[in-house]
């Protein structure tokens, strides 16, 4: 449903709390990654198509591993541990060597991710509105630092990794809902991607699709309760309810 044909009064009275993704939904993790590692390569003396060689394969691999562990394959790893590991073995093989610092910096590549722009205020109006919640399947190191830096406030930052997996697993997003005491009826779960909303809706919980760079499009079976242009439109719509 577009956020257009929606009532106002009927919808939003009854929203207590917003959950966000935030990788990819309000960070720009494509661009910041791409940006990293280009720079890093450049200044080691090799070129952006190689650099963008390696960002493919080891985002890929990144996804593959974590997949597993979604499946229950391999035990529950941090990202943070995914990305050195399969970052380590990218490198070996395409016989590419960087220093300790810029290999450490591109593991940590995360915790630089940069808010899209007009994130940080949005985010800001809403936790004047709404109780606003985080939950992400970055590890609370990674987060809380992308957080710190890039100045995103929050009534509660949760991490799947308290629940040892990854969405789209059941039990990540059963997380809010044990430890917050969330009914999911009167909670919009918001994200960039239409996987995440997908399964957050087996919850109960009522689905905001925010279209972002680099995020892949929704099926054109998928069913969301709403599609935003913007964050703004939400600001607005909860001041008409409120």
């Amino acid at each position: 449903m577009d956020i257009n044909n929606v009532n106002q009064k009927t919808t939003f009275n009854n929203v207590n709390t917003i959950i966000f993704d935030i990788v990819g939904t309000l960070v720009d993790y494509v661009g910041t990654t791409n940006q990293e590692i280009t720079r890093v390569f450049l200044s080691s003396g090799f070129g952006e198509e190689r650099a963008q060689e390696v960002v493919n394969t080891w985002e890929k691999r990144q996804q593959s591993f974590q997949d597993k562990i979604i499946k229950g394959e391999v035990p529950f790893m941090l990202q943070d541990d995914i990305r050195r590991q399969v970052l380590s073995t990218v490198l070996d093989e395409q016989e590419i060597s960087l220093t300790r610092d810029n290999f450490e910096h591109l593991v940590n590549v995360g915790r630089y991710f940069t808010p899209w722009p007009e994130a940080v205020r949005q985010l800001s109006e809403l936790e004047n509105l709404v109780k606003t919640v985080g939950l992400t399947n970055a590890s609370l190191t990674q987060i809380t630092e992308v957080c710190s830096r890039g100045a995103l406030r929050w009534h509660v930052l949760l991490s799947t990794q308290l629940a040892q997996t990854y969405k789209p697993t059941p039990e990540a997003y059963q997380l809010p809902i044990d430890l917050l005491g969330i009914d999911p009826a009167h909670t919009l779960f918001i994200s960039a991607h239409p996987w995440d909303l997908r399964a957050a809706a087996t919850h109960g919980f009522l689905t905001v699709y925010l279209p972002r760079e680099y995020t892949e499009t929704p099926l054109p079976n998928d069913q969301f309760d709403l599609t935003l242009h913007s964050l703004d439109d939400l600001i607005a719509m909860f001041q008409r309810a409120n």
